[in-house]
């Protein structure tokens, strides 16, 4: 075979691919879309959760941060009596 030939023949065959995979797209689109209805209250779920643990990480953050505010004040109270 030329090379023509072979060039001819693969790209008929990523014709046929491309062909093939569109049809099996359209037929698995139904299903997927059922898939991703079923799925829906699972990931609103999921997101709550993370935003909760989010909220509860942020004010644990918040609570260091004021401890550490106060403790620090303290050992600056201490210090200027010191001095």
């Amino acid at each position: 075979m030329k090379s023509k030939d072979v060039k001819k023949a693969a790209n008929e065959a990523a014709r046929r691919g491309k062909k093939a995979a569109k049809a099996i797209g359209k037929a698995a689109a139904p299903k997927i879309k059922l898939m991703r209805k079923a799925a829906r209250p699972y990931v609103k779920q999921a997101k709550r959760a993370a935003e909760d643990l989010m909220d509860q990480a942020r004010e644990k953050g918040r609570e260091i941060a004021k401890d550490a505010l106060k403790a620090g004040s303290k050992q600056l109270k201490k210090a200027s009596k010191a001095l």
